[in-house]
């Protein structure tokens, strides 16, 4: 598969997947007679988890060793990725929490401002 090909099936723009490939988190791309590199479905799939785990508030710099933990072990996901997840998931509920605190405290400023003169 060529990239314009690859960018369709992942979502992913060309100039992205040319920075994952120089970033490491793609293995070798082998080039066709024309020099093109051809892309396999293996890349696809890494493209993918690279853009959901992107989705999901993961930097590219939080995935390099998500990557290369997948590379280098046949058990996937390893119990390192499961602590990376389980991080990103505490990360948000504190997040979360600290939202919601801000809201409720709108609203107690909405209700003290309407029940205050000026």
């Amino acid at each position: 598969m060529y990239i314009k090909e690859v960018a369709g099936l992942t979502g992913a723009s060309r100039k992205a997947i040319y920075l994952y490939e120089e970033m490491g988190l793609l293995p070798a791309i082998s080039r066709d007679e024309n020099k093109y590199r051809a892309y396999t479905l293996h890349h696809v799939k890494l493209i993918r988890l690279i853009k959901r785990a992107q989705e999901l508030g993961f930097k590219l710099a939080e995935i390099v060793p998500i990557i290369e933990e997948k590379q280098a072990s046949h058990q996937f996901p390893t119990e390192l990725v499961i602590d990376k997840i389980k991080l990103k998931r505490a990360s948000i509920e504190s997040e979360i929490a600290a939202l919601n605190e801000r809201f409720r405290g709108l609203g107690e400023l909405m209700h003290e401002v309407s029940i205050t003169d000026f």
